[in-house]
């Protein structure tokens, strides 16, 4: 009689790379708000969780419709003294950059550099929020399956080509603009 495997503790799994699915960075609970909700409410559920994003979502819980960030509370509530009452709707991030969960990590970090945003949302096939991918939960994974040096390397050459594509956006938008 065989003996059973030794089951694998839940997690990324165990050889991350950069053409791994974006599923495997996917950590559950992502913090979500209905569309309803107000600026205060947002801002009280970033705090309870301690996140740094939350994704506003339809009705029924399942269709991301925008997002709102620090930065947006930041340029767009902060700065400019808004009405903690109003709906997040009015200073939420729309027109999302979405990703598939069995699109690769690295392509979600090209996109990432190529829209200038650090997060993007997972959908699954039905348009139904899957979960959120960051750069640093790249960055995080990339530390997690290397140790020191080779850790270090890697992480440096996902950030230095992120900034890279970042720097090459930021000039050529300056360059349309002159």
């Amino acid at each position: 009689m065989s003996s059973p495997s030794p089951r694998r503790p839940p997690g990324p799994p165990a050889m991350l790379t950069m053409y791994s699915p974006v599923s495997a960075l996917v950590r559950p609970g992502t913090v979500t708000v209905p569309l309803e909700a107000t600026i205060r409410e947002t801002l009280r559920r970033l705090e309870a969780t301690r996140a740094d994003l939350v994704v506003v979502v339809d009705a029924s819980g399942r269709t991301p419709l925008g997002v709102f960030t620090l930065e947006d509370l930041v340029r767009r509530v902060a700065l400019p003294s808004a009405d903690l009452e109003q709906p997040i709707a009015t200073v939420m991030t729309s027109g999302l950059i979405t990703v598939a969960p069995q699109g690769t990590i690295h392509h979600a970090v090209l996109e990432m550099a190529r829209h200038g945003v650090r997060h993007l949302v997972v959908v699954d096939a039905q348009g139904a929020l899957a979960g959120v991918v960051s750069i640093d939960s790249v960055e995080g994974a990339v530390r997690g399956r290397f140790s020191g040096a080779v850790a270090d390397r890697n992480v440096a050459a996902a950030r230095a080509a992120f900034d890279y594509v970042m720097h090459e956006r930021r000039e050529l938008s300056g360059a349309a603009t002159d």
